[in-house]
C-alpha cells in the first residue's frame, strides 16, 4: 500500500511519467536488486539500460522499535540520478502505527514532498543559465561641460 500511494504522490496527477515498481522490479535480476540494496554504484549503469529511465527513487523500510500500538517504521527515500549516480532529492520518515490509509497517506505525502522539492532545486541550479553581464551601455552618457565639480 505505501509503495502504491507514494508512486501515486509522485506521478503527480500524471505530471511525471513513472515506470510502475512491478514492472521495475521484473526488469532487474536478483543480484542487481541485491546490489541496488546494498548501496553498490556500478549497478547504476546497468540500471539505466534495464529501465531507460533518468531517475530511480529507491525507498527502504526499516522496522524502528516495537510500542503497544504496533511496530514503529523508518522509511528514508533517495532520488538518484542513475545515469551519473548523483543523489538529487532524499527524506526520511518514521511511520508511527497503526499504519492506517490516512496515517500511509499522511507520510507518504511528506516523502513525496521532500524528494520533490529538493529534485526541482538541484534542477533549477542546474538549469538557471549565468548571464554575463551586458557589454552594452544603459543609455546616452551625460555630457559635461568642463571638469566635473562636487554637485555633478
Amino acid at each position: 500500500a505505501m509503495e502504491n500511494i507514494l508512486t501515486d504522490w509522485i506521478a503527480a496527477d500524471g505530471q511525471v511519467m513513472v515506470i510502475s515498481p512491478m514492472m521495475a522490479r521484473q526488469r532487474l535480476t536478483d543480484q542487481q536488486v541485491k546490489d541496488l540494496q546494498s548501496g553498490r554504484p556500478q549497478v547504476l549503469a546497468e540500471l539505466a539500460g534495464a529501465l531507460n529511465t533518468d531517475i530511480l527513487i529507491q525507498v527502504q523500510a526499516h522496522p524502528t522499535r516495537q510500542t503497544r500500538q504496533g511496530l514503529e517504521v523508518r522509511v528514508i527515500a533517495e532520488a538518484i540520478n542513475i545515469k551519473g549516480g548523483q543523489s538529487i532529492g532524499r527524506a526520511v520518515v518514521d511511520f508511527l502505527p497503526p499504519l492506517e490509509k490516512t496515517t500511509i497517506n499522511k507520510f507518504t505525502r511528506f516523502l513525496a514532498r521532500k524528494l520533490m522539492d529538493d529534485m526541482t532545486g538541484t534542477w533549477a541550479t542546474f538549469a538557471a543559465p549565468s548571464t554575463p553581464p551586458s557589454t552594452q551601455p544603459i543609455g546616452p552618457l551625460p555630457q559635461l561641460d568642463g571638469p566635473p565639480t562636487p554637485d555633478r
